[in-house]
């Protein structure tokens, strides 16, 4: 008897420790799902920034010359969130690389590059902008946020860290483009190639972006896509004020960064039970 009792007693502490373990890796899961948010949302304001770069330097490698003290800030301000993440790296993943070294490492060879034509600036910051988008998602696998038990976190998780920041390197593709064609008052065939096929990639991923996508803002973006895709096919972009281009273009990508941040309060919310 005494010994039934023992063996129901055990059994029963040894659901409780388990429910124990359960409960605290858990919310200690949880905690660290949250600190993955602040890593990138930092990332998504470095990949903007860089976007901005791309394209303001495009112009001054085309002849702008005015948009030299805004690129001293850019840059400044770039470095300046750099290195907070390579804080964040080494503070919450020293032994499994995120791509912050490789990403610091491409953005300073872009710096000590004085002398590169606006076509090698483009792939440059592309190739950086590829790695930053890439460690997104080393951010968001890391600390589990695309591996979670709530589905809803998995979901997001893939709506608004890789398929809307995939959106809007697209349309930072566009800006330093027409900025470029702007610039030289000229659109060249392989120019005229590279805006096409990047304005039929926009259009398909638009197609899947979220529901809570304000109308007002999808209106905005399907009417500078057509204003771009209507100036390629007549040569008309090549008339056009570069800095209202980049302007225009700038007002559209920021609502899209909005959304994306708006995006990462969701995903906080649900892993906070809200």
């Amino acid at each position: 008897m005494l010994l039934a009792i023992s063996s129901i007693t055990l059994v029963v502490l040894l659901i409780l420790l388990a429910a124990i373990r359960y409960i605290w890796a858990t919310k200690n899961s949880r905690k660290l799902a949250l600190k993955g948010i602040d890593g990138l949302k930092q990332l998504i304001e470095l990949t903007k920034l860089t976007q901005q770069h791309r394209g303001m330097h495009a112009g001054f490698l085309n002849g702008r010359k005015e948009f030299s003290d805004k690129l001293l800030v850019l840059e400044a301000n770039i470095q300046s969130r750099i290195d907070e993440l390579v804080k964040f790296e080494a503070l919450y993943s020293p032994s499994q690389s995120l791509g912050i070294k490789h990403i610091q490492t491409k953005w300073q060879r872009i710096c000590d590059n004085k002398q590169q034509s606006s076509a090698e600036s483009f792939q440059s910051h592309s190739g950086l902008i590829a790695r930053m988008l890439d460690s997104l998602w080393d951010i968001a696998d890391h600390f589990a946020l695309t591996s979670s038990e709530n589905q809803a976190v998995r979901r997001l998780a893939t709506q608004f860290v890789k398929t809307i920041p995939e959106l809007t390197e697209s349309l930072g593709q566009i800006r330093a483009l027409s900025v470029q064609v702007a610039s030289q008052h000229q659109i060249s065939a392989d120019k005229k190639l590279q805006l096409l096929y990047t304005l039929s990639r926009i259009e398909e991923r638009i197609v899947g972006l979220d529901d809570n996508f304000p109308d007002t803002s999808l209106t905005s973006l399907k009417a500078f896509l057509l204003t771009i895709k209507t100036g390629t096919e007549n040569q008309g972009l090549s008339q056009q004020n570069p800095d209202h281009l980049f302007k225009d273009a700038t007002l559209v990508i920021d609502e899209l960064f909005t959304f994306i941040n708006s995006g990462f309060t969701r995903i906080q919310d649900q892993l906070q039970g809200r």
